[in-house]
């Protein structure tokens, strides 16, 4: 059923919780391991994650980083 990336990123791309949809989206980036975030950037980092009070670690909204042009 999930054989293949594009599987995967459609049956993610369909997903809905409380009225939202997913979306979905293939990101083909290597991280490096081990970056950890300090100081400002962890803080302007988590003013973007919106936590579920019902699910607290396992539900968590990212909001977008806003780019000007």
């Amino acid at each position: 059923m999930l054989s293949t990336v594009d599987a995967v990123i459609n049956r993610a791309g369909n997903f809905c919780w409380k009225g939202m949809r997913t979306m979905a989206c293939l990101v083909d980036t290597i991280y490096e391991k081990g970056v950890k975030l300090f100081g400002n950037d962890k803080r302007n980092l988590e003013h973007r994650l919106e936590r579920s009070s019902e699910l607290n670690w396992w539900d968590i909204t990212i909001h977008p980083k806003t780019v000007l042009l």
